[in-house]
């Protein structure tokens, strides 16, 4: 549980917790993969005590056919057994994409996002959780920065937005977050198309994020800093 104690003790200094003080529900965004599957068992392990109570949504993007209907099976199942509400959808992102002229990982982000707080609205005094690490955020700020951004972008993802969604484990990296998943021997999936360098976010991880380690090992807490002195 020492992962889950960082987390709760980092909450009020990524300014969370006066949000989660004034809500009655969280409703976990739940992928499937370890990024989402731990962030559903710490708000299951830490809400009961603040009488807050969890949801989890799951949506289905269409793209990868018989694999996506495996991770809804699985985030269903896991659901059942915690005895968490569940909610999901399927829709064709690759069609919704196309028809707006969007690419596919942005048009998924929107959508993703109009479906949470579809069922967040729905709830009682409530507040979307999305399972962004500081992994995710030194990758969004790269992204924003070689796309020649201003100081919004390199803010990158914010702990708290529009006192609707808040990300816990921004204080965590992926690779505390796969570790405690190994050690906890949490199950998960994993979507193969994370390692497709063709997309850029992708390459961005799987090539430039370990360059940077070569200079600083602790390179994510570097970027979490600045981008919260920007703020």
């Amino acid at each position: 549980m020492k992962l889950f104690e960082k987390i709760k003790k980092d909450l009020e200094r990524l300014g969370i917790l006066p949000a989660l003080k004034k809500c009655d529900t969280v409703l976990c965004a739940l992928s499937g993969g370890a990024d989402s599957v731990v962030l559903l068992y710490f708000l299951h392990w830490y809400l009961p005590g603040q009488g807050i109570r969890l949801a989890a949504a799951h949506l289905h993007h269409g793209i990868r056919d018989g694999a996506a209907d495996e991770d809804a099976a699985f985030c269903r199942r896991l659901c059942e057994g915690l005895q968490i509400p569940f909610y999901s959808r399927h829709l064709n992102i690759p069609a919704m994409a196309k028809k707006a002229g969007l690419g596919l990982e942005e048009c998924a982000r929107i959508q993703r996002y109009a479906f949470l707080e579809e069922i967040a609205s729905g709830l009682p005094h409530p507040l979307i959780a999305t399972a962004h690490n500081a992994t995710d955020h030194l990758e969004t700020v790269l992204f924003h920065l070689i796309r020649g951004t201003g100081a919004k972008g390199l803010c990158g993802i914010s702990p708290l937005r529009d006192e609707k969604v808040i990300r816990p484990l921004l204080c965590c990296t992926a690779k505390q977050v796969r570790d405690y998943a190994k050690e906890a021997r949490l199950s998960y999936v994993t979507d193969a198309t994370n390692a497709d360098t063709t997309y850029t976010r992708n390459y961005i991880r799987e090539k430039i994020v370990p360059a940077l380690r070569q200079i600083n090992p602790r390179c994510e807490d570097a970027v979490l800093r600045m981008s919260g002195l920007l703020r």
